[in-house]
């Protein structure tokens, strides 16, 4: 099936070509004759919060929408409907009439791609386009340290790390699509691999996989992490994660201060790295 954009949804044209090429369909080109009454002519009126309108009539596909995300969401029911009931042959015939809300200001999916599941580029993009299609606007990308930080060549070496490059190519394609991708990280514990390498200093690990909390070379090191992904990513949010570190203050921290409540080392380090990314205009 082919379809026509009006000019009001000028700015969706190349995430609409990605997701119609995809299901065998495409855009007509720009000036081709607006007589072809088998295309129907897609409009976008960027209207109301997070309401969803789709209207098909006398050939003239109209999405009421605010976010560009929704109008995805808008544009794939109305495909799924002229798939269903067969509007190529008498498309002046076919109406349709469709209304949703929003119940989330933010809902999408966090992508494991640490170990050993490293994502390809093509497949975080395949999801994406499927994201953009259910009107999705939130991707995390759950990145131990399978990312590249300047500073430390053996970061995630091995384990497929993403380039810079990669990454920003991602989070171009999501942008097409209003979808906005959020680095997810770790900051204290889940980095086995990353400190297991003989020329990390040592000095970071409290154990094997928890950073050195109140240690000033770990705070140097996070900030180089945090500084890596405020650059690729163009969203100002950021996931710290701080998550399962079961023996913090446990390890060489103990030896070195004695015995410390977890849960206020903790507090200190939270402390800490919050500066940190507000430094670099991250909200954490």
């Amino acid at each position: 099936m082919k379809f026509r954009l009006d000019q009001s949804a000028a700015n969706v044209r190349e995430g609409l070509e990605l997701l119609l090429e995809e299901r065998g369909h495409e855009l007509g080109t720009e000036g081709e004759s607006t007589a072809v009454r088998e295309q129907p002519v897609i409009c976008w009126e960027q209207e109301g919060e997070h309401e969803i309108s789709v209207s098909l009539k006398h050939g003239v596909l109209t999405i009421r929408c605010r976010e560009k995300v929704h109008f995805f969401r808008g544009f794939m029911k109305a495909l799924e409907y002229l798939g269903t009931h067969g509007a190529d042959s008498e498309l002046e015939l076919q109406e349709l009439e469709l209304r949703e809300s929003a119940c989330f200001q933010s809902s999408g999916a966090m992508l494991d791609c640490s170990r050993n599941g490293v994502l390809k580029v093509g497949k975080i993009k395949e999801y994406i386009r499927r994201m953009a299609s259910l009107g999705m606007n939130l991707m995390m990308l759950y990145t131990e340290e399978t990312y590249e930080v300047p500073e430390y060549p053996y970061f995630g070496a091995f384990r497929g790390r993403y380039t810079r490059e990669e990454l920003k190519s991602c989070d171009d394609y999501a942008e097409l699509f209003g979808i906005e991708i959020v680095p997810c990280i770790q900051t204290l514990a889940h980095l086995e691999r990353a400190l297991h390498w003989p020329q990390v200093d040592a000095a970071l690990r409290d154990t094997e996989d928890i950073l050195m909390v109140g240690e000033e070379k770990t705070y140097v090191f996070i900030e180089q992490l945090l500084r890596a992904v405020s650059g690729t990513f163009r969203t100002r949010r950021g996931h710290i994660g701080m998550d399962e570190a079961w023996s913090l203050g446990l390890g060489n921290y103990r030896f070195k201060n004695g015995f410390v409540p977890s849960h206020q080392l903790m507090e200190q380090h939270l402390a800490r790295v919050c500066a940190i990314a507000q430094k670099y205009s991250l909200q954490p």
